[in-house]
């Protein structure tokens, strides 16, 4: 779709344009005009439908948990101003519907110079952080492992094992 601007979906039983395309339709005798009529006539028990716009523009804060907003606001400067309309806010909508929609929404308000970018930064460091750190919990616990089976061997058991 991207290079014509339309697709058939066989299974929607329709025909899917972008807004470019049918802008490009309405000048009679363009390419677009042709392609558009050629589907008509191929298909004429299909419905003509818009493709939804898609906002490339748009801030997902992808990743964005309640609990990475808790230990941001924690590591902040203002974290005692803000804490109390956190939890507030909590109090107000647990259990609601758009509990994760209005906590986001008091926490980018706090927070505003902070674009989604930086938070994926911020969320990436924070899972890169915990990953390197279960890597070295692993490491201890098998340091540990053979600290514990060394230290219950005694030297002539040592010998023996050489020796043998």
């Amino acid at each position: 779709m991207k290079n014509t601007g339309y697709y058939v979906d066989f299974k929607g039983f329709k025909i899917v344009v972008t807004a470019e395309f049918v802008k490009l339709a309405g000048v009679v005798g363009s390419k677009e005009y042709n392609d558009f009529k050629q589907l008509q006539a191929d298909y004429p028990n299909l419905k003509i439908k818009y493709a939804p716009k898609v906002n490339k523009s748009k801030n997902t804060h992808k990743g964005l948990t309640i609990e990475f907003m808790e230990r941001y606001i924690e590591n902040s400067d203002n974290r005692d101003l803000i804490i109390g309309g956190f939890e507030k806010t909590r109090r107000i909508y647990k259990g609601h519907p758009a509990y994760y929609a209005k906590m986001k929404k008091y926490f980018l308000s706090q927070f505003p110079e902070l674009t989604a970018g930086e938070l994926e930064m911020y969320i990436d460091a924070e899972e890169n952080m915990d990953r390197i750190l279960d890597e070295e919990e692993v490491t201890r616990a098998a340091e540990n492992n053979v600290n514990q089976a060394t230290a219950k061997v005694t030297p002539s058991e040592i010998e023996l094992a050489v020796a043998s």
